[in-house]
Formats: C-alpha cells, structure tokens, sequence
C-alpha cells in the first residue's frame, strides 16, 4: 500500500477541507494517507518515506501563504521526486 502525505495551509479552513477531501480520495484508493499542516513540518525527515505527495494553500493577492512558501523550501532541500 503507498503512503501519501496531504500537507496544507489553511486561514479560514477552506484548503483545509479541500485538502481532507484529497485525503479521503487517496484512502478511497487504498493510500495509507497522512494530512498536516505546513507549520507542523519542521524538517525534510518530515518528508520522507511518502510515495505520494500532495500540496495545496490559497492565494491572496495571487500569493501563496509564506508558511507554505517556507515549507517549499524545505521541501526543495529534501529532493522529493
């Protein structure tokens, strides 16, 4: 079974939900799923291990949110493929 990471940043919930709907669409497909917040994730072993990955934060004013842009960061020094 793959294991999928559903990592989210959220204001008013909105991407929370959208993102536990992905969530609960890769369990439906038999991904053992984890969902958490970017601010939750502190290093890139927090990221390893996953077959699957999933992202998402709303824009405003065509921005991301800076916790998931710090998160990108991090992401990008883990090397995910």
């Amino acid at each position: 079974m793959p294991k999928a990471l559903v990592v989210y940043c959220s204001r008013t919930g909105g991407t929370l939900k959208i993102a536990e709907l992905v969530a609960g669409g890769l369990r439906f497909d038999s991904a053992e799923t984890v969902l958490k917040d970017s601010k939750n994730i502190k290093n890139k072993n927090d990221l390893a291990g996953y077959g699957i990955y999933a992202f998402g934060s709303p824009a405003y004013h065509g921005e991301m949110l800076q916790a998931m842009k710090t998160f990108l960061f991090l992401a990008e020094k883990a090397g995910l493929v």
